[in-house]
């Protein structure tokens, strides 16, 4: 029951984010042609990365052997740095920039919506909440539409090609060096899933924050009537600190994630 239970909770959670995908490819899809030019200079700028330690080594074994032709090879990495240099400017402004206008639209899409619903649904959802979804979670489809799928695409290409030219050099090194990346991937996965996990509960706090602030502003003149700035100020403080405690949970993990 306990495995069963278990494969049930993974195959929601992939379609999940096989349903997200597809929502962030739609919104990709209209912007094809930036996104392919995107992907071509993020390739050049892979394989140029890659011949630049096979032209060190061949160099260093030019050495060794007595036929030292640095400046020519020294030549040789300096123009594969111009070019990594101009299609690197290339794939950020192709993929980022492909990013933001998804965000501009985006946020003018939930505005509209926002103009079509009725008052019963304002008297029903929070304006926190509300606010939360305008900033943050439009925030986070952009990283999503930019780094992120950056992040999917970069790995595809150079680990399966530094895989085959490590291997062709010395295999039993190679073995060697890829043997951590099984452990590695799990260690992503649940890292992946903690964040994810603590992502979510900071977005909540984050719209109760938001709804603090409304409804401080809106009943100002109660506040004043009643004498309850201080206790107000004090419980603001308060959400604020849990609001602060609640991010430092979340970039104490991103904090350990990154550097594996």
């Amino acid at each position: 029951m306990a495995v069963s239970g278990c494969l049930l909770a993974c195959g929601r959670r992939i379609a999940y984010y096989v349903a997200s995908m597809d929502r962030l490819t739609t919104w990709l899809w209209r912007y094809k042609g930036r996104v392919f030019a995107g992907f071509v200079s993020l390739l050049l700028v892979n394989a140029a990365t890659i011949v630049v330690p096979l032209i060190i080594g061949d160099a260093i074994d030019q050495l060794a052997a007595g036929q030292g032709r640095l400046l020519v090879s020294g030549l040789m990495i300096l123009g594969l740095g111009a070019v990594i240099m101009v299609f690197r400017f290339l794939w950020r402004y192709f993929f980022i920039g492909t990013s933001r206008r998804i965000e501009q639209e985006l946020r003018a899409k939930l505005y509209r919506h926002l103009l079509l619903l009725s008052a019963s649904f304002y008297n029903e959802k929070k304006t926190g909440d509300l606010m939360a979804h305008a900033t943050n979670d439009v925030d986070a489809v952009q990283r999503a539409c930019g780094f992120g799928i950056l992040t999917i695409i970069d790995p595809l290409f150079m680990v399966p090609i530094s895989i085959a030219i490590m291997l062709s050099i010395n295999t039993r090194l190679t073995l060697y060096a890829v043997a951590p990346l099984p452990i590695l991937t799990l260690f992503m996965l649940g890292f992946g899933r903690v964040i994810h996990r603590r992502f979510e509960i900071l977005q909540a706090s984050y719209s109760q924050l938001m709804e603090k602030v409304r409804e401080n502003i809106s009943g100002i003149r109660v506040l004043k009537s009643f004498v309850q700035e201080a206790g107000t100020e004090e419980d603001f403080a308060q959400t604020n600190r849990e609001y602060l405690q609640k991010n430092m949970s979340l970039v104490r993990v991103s904090g350990l994630f990154h550097p594996v």
